[in-house]
């Protein structure tokens, strides 16, 4: 395979996994009222929005989490009638709260991340203030801006054909980001338009940059549209939303990539490690699993000597981590997890237990795979 297929087959992957954030329909089972904000229940906060049962909603529900695709897909128990999955079980405080706390769910800069992530990229999944060079974000073209930081500010003291010229040489799967103040967005870029003026110069007001993009502005504003073949409204979540390089600037967005998608040199295989390497029936919450990629959640399943499930439980990774700790098994908030775990509860027998980290990009790698007696 040569450079440009290796390059262009690492961005086809990271635009096809937002599109599984971005894209998917669902329809919510339940209310499930919501907030960013830290520390503070939905109905006391100062800002928050509601997800309305029976309503479709288009793509991941919006958290700090910056989890993935498949944690809160987990949460479909059923599809309806018309094939949309139903999601039910989702607590308010899995996608409520900050960095943190939140566990489902993701943000514009977590969509971004993980998308990049699933075609092998190794960024740190961090806000936007830091999708900076100095975190291995990129700058796409030559523009006077920060190593250390994103800022609005500084984008638009370059001249605006600079910037023009910059967004020209996006190409799938880059992103824009923008940060003034204490608040910030990035986008997915699928494509751009790029129209010259009769003098060869870029026409900023007819050139456009096409993206996806994970935003709590469409489900605030309760941004639907009519679906003829569902026969319903669809509320929208993520979007599909072209910007003309003329806004790009005056917003203050700054062009990045990554090295996965400017460098064709191998990326290292997936890879997950323990730090045990035995196993028996009271190990079962011990060691840290440890992964070169970012980890998504990490499974367990507790059988019986007849290969019949008995115990399954998904705890989801905190934000932005490549380890996780055996002890969130017992220890995580019953709202944080899908499943149960009471291996205490087990009557005297032999049983067989499976362990699965998965990575972003739904990844699925089998750590511990024992018996035990109890």
């Amino acid at each position: 395979m040569n450079t440009n297929d290796i390059l262009q087959t690492r961005r086809d992957a990271a635009e096809a996994y937002m599109r599984k954030i971005t894209e998917p329909l669902w329809r919510a089972g339940e209310d499930i009222l919501c907030t960013q904000e830290k520390d503070t229940p939905p109905e006391k906060a100062k800002s928050a929005f509601a997800i309305k049962a029976g309503r479709v909603y288009r793509g991941v529900l919006y958290s700090y989490a910056g989890g993935t695709a498949e944690s809160f897909f987990a949460y479909a128990d059923e599809t309806d009638k018309k094939g949309i999955p139903v999601i039910r079980g989702l607590r308010w405080d899995a996608v409520s709260g900050g960095s943190v706390s939140a566990r489902v769910g993701t943000d514009c800069s977590g969509s971004v991340v993980r998308s990049w992530a699933a075609a092998g990229a190794d960024v740190p999944l961090v806000s936007t203030l830091l999708m900076c060079p100095d975190n291995g974000f990129l700058h796409v073209g030559e523009f006077s801006a920060s190593f250390d930081h994103v800022s609005s500010e500084e984008i638009r003291a370059n001249a605006p054909e600079v910037m023009y010229d910059a967004y020209a040489l996006l190409q799938k799967a880059d992103a824009v980001v923008c940060r003034k103040n204490a608040s910030g967005h990035t986008r997915l870029v699928i494509g751009v338009h790029v129209v010259h003026n009769a003098d060869g110069s870029i026409d900023p007001a007819a050139s456009y940059a096409e993206t996806l993009e994970q935003t709590r502005g469409f489900i605030r504003r309760e941004h639907k549209s009519f679906d003829e073949k569902l026969g319903e409204d669809v509320y929208d979540i993520c979007g599909n939303v072209k910007y003309t390089f003329a806004n790009l600037y005056e917003t203050g967005y700054m062009p990045i990539t990554c090295r996965a998608f400017t460098d064709p040199a191998p990326i290292p295989a997936p890879a997950v490690t323990d730090t045990l390497d035995t196993y028996d029936g009271a190990s079962l919450f011990a060691g840290e699993i440890r992964a070169n990629r970012l980890i998504d959640a990490v499974i367990m399943t507790i059988s019986d000597a007849a290969g019949n499930q008995l115990c399954r439980m998904a705890v989801p990774a905190m934000r932005n981590r490549k380890s996780f700790d055996m002890q969130l098994f017992p220890t995580e908030k019953r709202s944080h997890v899908i499943g149960q775990m009471d291996a205490d509860a087990l009557p005297s027998g032999r049983y067989h237990c499976r362990l699965v980290c998965r990575l972003s990009g739904d990844i699925n790698v089998t750590v511990r795979d024992f018996d035990f007696v109890k």
